[in-house]
């Protein structure tokens, strides 16, 4: 088994190429980030250029902090519509954050 370290660009503030070379010096050999929260375009070149992986970050109910009220269904519609926007980027893995904590 090899361990792979990814840097993630959640809370990152800098430009993306910024990102890419942080994470390069860092030893990192990817980002990760949420494909619908960042300029897919510029992310894919950022990544072909510095030969970089992906993990594409899934976030459902529309943020970090769910809307309550959305059901199931939409939450798996989340789903499906980002990995989606993410194809392009050609992710190596994806990571789901998922469902309310708060369903009634």
């Amino acid at each position: 088994m090899e361990l792979q370290l990814f840097k993630t660009l959640w809370g990152h503030q800098g430009a993306l190429d910024e990102s890419a070379r942080q994470a390069l010096d860092a030893g990192f050999v990817g980002l990760e980030g949420n494909a619908d929260n960042l300029p897919r375009d510029e992310l894919r070149a950022v990544l072909q250029s510095r030969n970089l992986a992906y993990i594409q970050e899934i976030v459902t109910g529309g943020n970090y902090v769910p809307r309550r009220h959305d059901t199931v269904l939409e939450h798996i519609a989340d789903v499906e519509r980002q990995l989606q926007l993410g194809r392009s980027l050609e992710p190596q893995w994806v990571t789901v954050i998922g469902g309310c904590d708060a369903w009634m």
